[in-house]
């Protein structure tokens, strides 16, 4: 038996652990050699953090890619003694409840070991002498307890204590920062100065956020810019997210066309966590497919790109399928091709005239064209409107009856409110059948470049 139908004659599960060896849509990337598109800013990260007092703060787009490259950096630097520690911040979260977290993966929670790390050695281990607490609170870290600090001087001191009895070399994620209250960004300003102050702690920290957060964080005080390198991730280039799908393929030894391979890069919508999801339903539609035929010459069928595409779509994160479908559901079955026009090329933000002729394309290609009165045998549509009505509709959209889906200027410019709800549309798009134009500027001259470049990395065996 060859090692194609020996993998795809794998156990459920021993199936699922090859994919998850090469494709990770749900969990973070960890290592450089799945980190695609990204070395670049790898390198930046690293570099940045290896000045004293300097931390890093990585903004983008939810979905691009911003906990990865986080992770992926901090496993580079974080001495091997220990792993990196990581903390999401939540919407009640203060300064405190972030130093909990950080204090309970970095301290012993058994009262033995607690009280042992706290003593004295002689042989270079790290006593609570050396800093500056209360008496209160050295008496609970000596119990194996944990307390919560009740100032900056006593979360400056207390992760002092932990990151030394950490490890060598510590690096802490903190991610989602922007779900932290703005109100509390004060109080991690004021923290992050006060430990660049502290000359003998090797520690590096890296946050992840919304750019709105950054500049939310910085104008507490200025300064602050002087301990952040800022780095800003845009959405994948589409050949990073071709090199993705490749690497899957070649794990598995599967093959499929060009043009299902350009199609998975395009409608991913340059979002990492799209192109993982679509490679791994496709996957798994070519595994639960009862007709082995195709394990013949190692290509995927059409059958198996939409079998998958429909299971992305069922599967996409609730939030972004809930805001999607609320949207569509609330204001009639032409939402829905009005979303698709917004998602339609490249620009983030179009148009509304833009925005109309995608819409009269895509009803046109649909037999809904203005005039022919061809309304019946089809449910997923209705009337096509006149541009006035379009307008009017896209302006709702924006409305938070409707959930606020897009967003507007005042000056006829329309752009999704959560920019990864654009791919969502694309995917959804796609599912049902509908093509959009490509996302990237540069596709309608490259074209048969990419194709020339699928086809000589394997895309065509």
């Amino acid at each position: 038996m060859s090692a194609l139908k020996e993998t795809f004659a794998l156990p459920l599960e021993e199936f699922g652990e090859r994919l998850n060896a090469v494709l990770s849509p749900a969990h973070a990337i960890k290592s450089p050699e799945f980190l695609q598109g990204r070395s670049t800013q790898l390198t930046e990260v690293r570099q940045s953090l290896a000045m004293k007092g300097r931390h890093v703060f990585i903004h983008g787009f939810r979905g691009v890619g911003k906990t990865s490259l986080a992770y992926t950096a901090a496993n580079l630097i974080q001495s091997p003694d220990k792993p990196p520690i990581y903390v999401q911040c939540s919407p009640d979260g203060t300064l405190a409840s972030l130093v909990y977290d950080i204090l309970k993966q970095a301290l012993p929670s058994d009262p033995l070991q607690g009280k042992t790390v706290t003593e004295t050695s002689k042989s270079g281990g790290v006593g609570l002498w050396k800093f500056n607490l209360s008496a209160g609170m050295r008496s609970t870290v000596e119990q194996g307890k944990l307390p919560k600090p009740e100032s900056i001087n006593d979360a400056v001191e207390l992760l002092c204590f932990a990151m030394e009895r950490h490890s060598k070399r510590p690096v802490i994620i903190i991610d989602e920062f922007d779900h932290m209250p703005k109100s509390e960004h004060i109080h991690v300003d004021l923290l992050i100065k006060k430990l660049a102050e502290v000359d003998s702690l090797p520690l590096k920290i890296i946050m992840c956020g919304i750019g709105e957060t950054l500049e939310s964080l910085f104008a507490a005080h200025m300064s602050t810019y002087r301990y952040f390198h800022t780095i800003k991730l845009d959405r994948l280039d589409l050949s990073s997210c071709g090199l993705i799908v490749l690497k899957a393929l070649d794990a598995l030894d599967v093959k499929i066309d060009p043009t299902t391979g350009w199609r998975i890069t395009r409608i991913s919508d340059g979002f990492p966590h799209f192109v993982h999801l679509l490679c791994e339903k496709i996957l798994w539609a070519m595994y639960n497919d009862p007709d082995k035929e195709w394990l013949e010459d190692g290509f995927a069928k059409l059958e198996h790109y939409r079998a998958g595409t429909a299971l992305a779509v069922q599967s996409a994160s609730e939030e972004l399928r809930k805001g999607y479908d609320d949207a569509v559901r609330k204001y009639s079955k032409n939402a829905e091709v009005i979303l698709w026009a917004a998602a339609d090329g490249h620009e983030l933000r179009r148009k509304s005239g833009d925005m109309y002729d995608s819409y009269r394309r895509i009803m046109q290609a649909n037999g809904r064209e203005p005039g022919t009165g061809n309304l019946s045998a089809s449910d997923w549509r209705c009337r096509t409107l006149t541009e006035a009505q379009f307008r009017a509709r896209v302006y709702n959209l924006c409305k938070d009856k409707y959930g606020h889906i897009l967003s507007g200027n005042g000056r006829g410019w329309y752009e999704y409110t959560e920019k990864m709800m654009r791919g969502y549309a694309r995917l959804k798009a796609e599912a049902e059948g509908i093509e959009l134009y490509p996302d990237h500027p540069l596709i309608p001259k490259r074209v048969n470049a990419l194709v020339e470049y699928m086809e000589r990395e394997r895309f065509a065996g």
